[in-house]
């Protein structure tokens, strides 16, 4: 203890705060532990974290997201575009500039589940076409995101469903959700390093 004149001035209780930073930190993992046990997991087996990344850059669920380069530049083909409409739910394909498909779609719900999911604005690649089942229809196209003057690995992607009657509206845990007849189209239609534009 150091003194001055009439005040007591106490050093600062080190062996105390280290403490509550390593209950802290148990707590943050629980918490993490917790919030990954009741999210959905991918087609090949991860944890769906990245549809996270669109919530305000604070709080656990800003870091804990998944953002990877991508190993390999995958080079995109200009012959399809689509553009999502995410405060319509609507999706647009267009062939060599010219409207081919429109269909509704389920994008992330700010208000269905504990936590709110938002599906980020942005130009994204197709980086890979993967079967899938259950709650993400027959398949799943994964998505790359324009970030920081490059594309990074995500796990958001264009999907089916299990729930079309939420096509339309606001559903999803961040993905793009469609009918499994449009998404098998899809899968068909569109070649991987397709750019797709999330718009509002």
């Amino acid at each position: 203890m150091t003194m001055t004149t009439g005040l007591g001035i106490y050093d600062p209780p080190s062996v105390i705060l280290m403490y509550w930073k390593i209950l802290l930190g148990v707590l943050e993992i629980i918490l993490v532990l917790a919030v990954g046990a009741s999210m959905p997991v991918l087609p090949g087996g991860e944890t769906d974290y990245g549809n996270f990344r669109a919530l305000p850059p604070q709080g656990l669920v800003e870091r804990i997201q998944i953002n990877s380069p991508l190993a390999a530049p995958v080079k995109e083909d200009a012959s399809f575009y689509v553009v999502v409409d995410v405060s319509e739910n609507v999706e647009y394909v267009y062939k060599n500039g010219q409207l081919i498909m429109k269909s509704p779609v389920s994008t992330g719900s700010a208000s269905r589940y504990k936590i709110p999911y938002y599906t980020p604005l942005g130009r994204w690649k197709i980086i890979s076409k993967e079967s899938s089942s259950g709650e993400y229809g027959p398949y799943f196209l994964r998505l790359a995101r324009w970030q920081e003057g490059g594309y990074v690995r995500t796990d958001i992607g264009l999907h089916g469903t299990n729930e079309p009657q939420f096509l339309g509206r606001p559903a999803s845990h961040g993905c793009i959700r469609h009918d499994n007849r449009v998404i098998t189209q899809l899968y068909k239609l569109l070649p991987v390093g397709t750019v797709v534009e999330t718009v509002e």
